[in-house]
């Protein structure tokens, strides 16, 4: 934490490493050491508008049992409060919010917003947003949602990074944020078959479990049904490759 908060380098960067990833570019133009924010100041959002989107992401996450945080971070409910989208395009602008969210509650979302400028007519209007990512670090975001190719032949291996690219395309944001290449690698040896195994896997946490573990477990019983090797069973070589000392 101490590094984490102290380094002059690229904090994403540092995080990725830290979970066993290696970074796609020297920055990431988004941290506030690359985009050189440190010093900038943050555009003022209504307080009542924010905690009217944390409400309603409070009231989804209780209708479909799941952790808040998986509805929408807090930082997407910032950016809705202070830049005021007015139609989808602009909802999905928003980070965090893919078209599977905006479909799901886009619409709700953007009801609050219009609700608030009713209430406060004089209020000023919300600031430009930022203009787009570069060319460069589009690429480097297109990378970083597939992640580095690894040396690892498993089908299963394949297949939970392919569920784990779609969902963050699907959610708008970065693959990681779901599981490692580390984790999806144990995953493949390990083949779990309960809630309790996969909290065994490096880097799936309860959070994690609660919020999309089931979905796991019905990708790897599915891929197992295909494959002789069973739930629970594993490959050797795969062991072989996640275990201390391995070469993945």
């Amino acid at each position: 934490m101490v590094e984490y908060a102290e380094t002059t380098g690229c904090r994403r960067a540092l995080v990725l490493r830290y979970f066993g990833e290696e970074p796609q570019g020297a920055d990431c133009g988004a941290c506030d050491n690359c985009a050189q924010t440190t010093h900038r100041e943050a555009p003022a959002y209504p307080g009542e508008l924010f905690d009217a989107i944390l409400e309603l992401r409070e009231r989804i996450a209780r209708d479909t049992g799941r952790p808040p945080y998986t509805v929408f971070e807090e930082r997407t409910a910032r950016e809705i409060a202070t830049y005021r989208p007015r139609d989808d395009a602009a909802l999905l602008a928003t980070w965090g919010m893919g078209e599977t969210r905006v479909r799901w509650f886009g619409a709700e979302l953007l009801a609050l917003v219009r609700a608030w400028e009713a209430e406060h007519p004089g209020a000023p209007a919300p600031p430009p947003r930022p203009e787009p990512k570069t060319a460069a670090r589009r690429r480097r975001a297109e990378a970083d949602e597939t992640g580095p190719e690894v040396a690892f032949d498993d089908p299963l291996y394949e297949r939970l990074r392919e569920w784990r690219r779609d969902r963050a395309r699907s959610e708008g944001v970065p693959a990681y944020t779901f599981f490692t290449d580390r984790s999806a690698r144990e995953l493949a040896a390990r083949r779990p078959d309960s809630r309790e195994s996969l909290l065994g896997v490096w880097g799936l946490g309860d959070a994690r479990v609660e919020a999309f573990g089931d979905e796991l477990l019905a990708l790897i019983r599915e891929h197992c049904a295909e494959d002789a090797d069973g739930p629970g069973d594993g490959a050797q070589m795969a062991l072989a490759a996640v275990a201390p000392g391995g070469h993945a």
